[in-house]
């Protein structure tokens, strides 16, 4: 028999564990920066690896992944290689020098992430005040520059209630939305993980949600 050669299709970096929120249901524990960090040298090795094993997609996320120095070089290295590279932040640190940059490289997509419906309820996970306010500025400055833009929520029990306010505040602005299940990892404490019944109702939200709009409508 001939045997399949399989090939990894997608690949995360996490650029470092530096951040400067502390969200409630961070599975890393982000904050402070390891204390031996993989340098610019090692990402690009470690690109050149993948490409070769013919590697499609490649996401950079953190901690903040903006706060990596050599981030943009290393998004660099990715898309000489013809790989796609996506970005995930928590939009404080995406000034217009980096919108700049995120247009050059041309990014598969540029996700950031939402957590609530409301200022209150998105602060109080990420314990950062003002931290919605800025997300929303972020999301208009990237559709304004035509960056492909997904907004991702993660589900827990105090912002599972908030899905129609983010549905109706996201709704025609041309953007993914991506809902993910937080996980009793890291810092999150169990007791705010969905039940059955939570979950269920995600999914009831999802369901109705795909067939009243659209991908272009959200």
């Amino acid at each position: 028999m001939r045997q399949k050669r399989w090939t990894p299709y997608a690949a995360l970096y996490e650029l470092t564990l530096r951040c400067n929120m502390r969200c409630i249901h961070c599975g890393s524990t982000a904050g402070r920066p390891r204390e031996k960090e993989l340098n610019t040298e090692d990402w690009n090795t470690i690109t050149e690896q993948l490409a070769d094993l013919r590697c499609k997609e490649i996401t950079l996320l953190g901690g903040e992944p903006f706060l990596q120095p050599d981030w943009y070089s290393i998004a660099s290295t990715i898309t000489t290689y013809g790989i796609n590279v996506t970005i995930i932040s928590n939009a404080s640190c995406i000034t217009s020098d980096i919108i700049l940059k995120l247009r050059t490289l041309e990014p598969y997509a540029i996700g950031i992430s939402i957590d609530g419906g409301t200022p209150l309820t998105h602060d109080s996970l990420r314990q950062h005040p003002g931290s919605f306010d800025t997300c929303i500025q972020t999301l208009e400055k990237l559709t304004n520059a035509n960056l492909p833009t997904t907004v991702i929520t993660t589900l827990n029990k105090n912002n599972i209630q908030e899905l129609p306010l983010l549905r109706n505040i996201l709704v025609k602005k041309g953007v993914a939305w991506q809902l993910q299940i937080a996980a009793p990892i890291g810092r999150f404490p169990r007791e705010l993980a969905l039940s059955k019944e939570e979950f269920y109702a995600a999914a009831l939200f999802i369901a109705t949600t795909r067939k009243t709009y659209s991908m272009r409508e959200l």
